[in-house]
């Protein structure tokens, strides 16, 4: 990459005339940065307790009907509202949808996405403000290319392009 080269010391005119006098080939390279902090080790579906697979098997019966409908899940903070959401959104993903997970607060997002990218990988992408606005703009061209089917962000990810039926919940 021609900004490597400028760090080993060969200047950017050097590498301008050597592509104008054709010693070089110049390619435009595209490189999404990554707004990820770490790497994630993959994980396995948990075994649910009877409260979480009753809230699951009710959003699954929706889905597979596709019904238009909304369900609010309780849960003090431990009692395992992220496994029924991931085994929701596994779900859906497995009937060719996509899924939104809105996250009540930024500090709380790169918690939630590793949990989540922990079990979904490279189609999750995360949206939030303290991003910069390189990384905001790669992510957006992921989902709206269709390579992120898991968006994970605060209020405003619900304006990521995801393309929806005519479906609302509200």
């Amino acid at each position: 990459m021609q900004a490597d080269l400028v760090k080993e010391g060969i200047s950017a005119s050097t590498v301008k005339t050597a592509i104008t006098k054709g010693w070089v080939t110049a390619t435009k390279i595209h490189q999404n940065r990554d707004p990820f902090m770490q790497p994630v080790e993959p994980s396995q579906p948990l075994q649910l307790n009877s409260d979480q697979q009753a809230a699951v098997t009710k959003v699954t019966e929706a889905i597979q009907a596709e019904l238009n409908e909304c369900f609010l899940l309780e849960g003090v903070t431990g009692s395992g509202k992220t496994e029924v959401y991931l085994q929701i959104i596994d779900l859906a993903l497995k009937r060719g949808k996509t899924a939104l997970m809105l996250v009540p607060e930024i500090t709380l997002t790169p918690q939630i996405v590793n949990r989540v990218r922990s079990r979904f990988g490279d189609q999750v992408a995360m949206l939030h403000s303290a991003m910069s606005n390189g990384e905001r703009y790669d992510e957006w061209q992921r989902i709206n290319r269709g390579e992120a089917k898991v968006v994970v962000g605060v209020r405003s990810a619900i304006f990521a392009p995801f393309k929806f039926r005519d479906h609302y919940c509200g």
